[in-house]
């Protein structure tokens, strides 16, 4: 009878110490921590191994596998590089134009510019034939009898103005709220020892920017390098970047190796990038002023026609679609 009091004493005084130590600081630290490393585990680290083992598999390298890649690689860089030269060339004036000047509907224009950010590309897609189709509204620009509404050319030209579509809001805004911050007195000391507006804008404005554009350029280079649903319903078969030929080689064109091996390249890619534009936008934050400059009326008749046509412009090109 003694026994079993002092077994069932024992036992509580155990029990009593595993309580003690599941309510310690370190297990309930260990528990937190233990959920989202399983997560991690189950479902990134072991998808990751899994096409590291794949793409390391003798089958991908071959001569045939690795034209390929270079090709694919080769035509990703490009349409991306010519993507963001465009994206710039609506997007800078724009940003100048945001962040410079007044003008009646200024809020709502700038509301219409980051619409396509948020819309579905099904939806880009659709507008852009929807435009320029065989059907479209401005089918009549191109001949029946031409050949060049089924041409690579035409529909390639379709992707550069959805990825333009698409990423002129990231440049209006990193690089229009740079500009904004950007200390007046500089401007005006400037002008003050005769430098005029290209002066001005080469040897002082610019090189303040040079941070917010080199991080704008790197988000909406990235977004291109990367996209995948303009590129398939756009181009369909005709062009094929990094994400569309790894779509390909998994469902189209069975080939898990290839495809395994074309991940690991855009990972490394991707990965760089990243990097440069996490090092780049710690940059942007720190600016001449910390206070912004006051936009206002257009004065002179150069400013007034630059507002009224990206004004004109930039309605036009964000609203047909929509």
């Amino acid at each position: 009878m003694q026994n079993k009091t002092l077994n069932h004493g024992d036992t509580e005084t155990q029990r009593k110490k595993i309580l003690r130590a599941l309510a310690s600081p370190w297990f309930v630290r260990l528990s937190l921590w233990l959920a989202p490393l399983l997560f991690l585990l189950i479902f990134f680290f072991q998808p990751l191994a899994r096409i590291i083992t794949l793409a390391f598999n003798t089958s991908a390298f071959t001569k045939t596998n690795s034209q390929l890649i270079l090709s694919t690689l080769s035509f990703t860089f490009y349409q991306a590089i010519l993507s963001t030269l465009l994206t710039f060339v609506l997007g800078l004036p724009s940003a100048v134009l945001f962040s410079r000047f007044n003008f009646h509907g200024k809020s709502l224009l700038r509301a219409l510019t980051a619409v396509p950010f948020m819309l579905p590309t099904v939806v880009v897609a659709s507008s852009f034939n929807a435009l320029f189709g065989n059907h479209g509204l401005f089918s009549f620009l191109f001949p029946l009898s031409s050949d060049f509404t089924t041409s690579k050319t035409f529909y390639f030209l379709l992707i550069l103005l959805a990825h333009i579509f698409y990423n002129t809001t990231i440049v209006i805004r990193l690089v229009g709220n740079a500009l904004s911050r950007l200390d007046s007195k500089l401007e005006a000391a400037a002008r003050s020892l005769g430098a005029d507006s290209f002066h001005v804008w080469k040897n002082i404005t610019l090189p303040l920017l040079r941070p917010s554009l080199l991080a704008a350029a790197l988000l909406v280079f990235m977004f291109d390098f990367t996209s995948f649903g303009v590129i398939l319903l756009l181009g369909g078969s005709n062009f094929s970047t990094l994400e569309v030929e790894i779509y390909l080689r998994v469902l189209k064109l069975p080939n898990l190796p290839l495809a395994a091996l074309l991940s690991i390249v855009q990972l490394i890619f991707t990965l760089i990038f990243s990097i440069l534009y996490t090092r780049t936008i710690t940059q942007v934050t720190t600016q001449t002023a910390p206070r912004f400059s006051l936009a206002r009326k257009p004065k002179t008749i150069r400013e007034r026609i630059f507002v009224f046509t990206f004004y004109l412009l930039l309605i036009t090109f964000f609203a047909l679609p929509l």
